[in-house]
């Protein structure tokens, strides 16, 4: 079983507006527990998907849609001062 993804993780936020095939890099030098607070927390404009980009053991792990509700909403998720 693989373990889940470190909250300290490297990470970045990406968006993708309508009508473009790919995410563009908008916030990086975060980790996966900052970049969690500020997908949950920000108000994204009609037409954009956000799209957090974690590195983890040397791979880029894609987070989107109801999977970052699901990691925010997780009990084991620590405060954001502590991330």
């Amino acid at each position: 079983m693989q373990k889940p993804i470190p909250w300290k993780a490297p990470a970045a936020i990406a968006v993708k507006r309508r009508g473009e095939a790919e995410f563009h890099p908008k916030i990086a030098g975060l980790t996966l527990n900052a970049a969690l607070d500020y997908a949950i927390n920000v108000d994204l404009p009609s037409g954009e998907a956000i799209c957090l980009w974690v590195n983890w053991h040397g791979e880029e792990v894609w987070v989107q849609g109801k999977r970052i509700l699901q990691l925010a909403a997780d009990p084991d998720r620590p405060p954001l001062a502590s991330s």
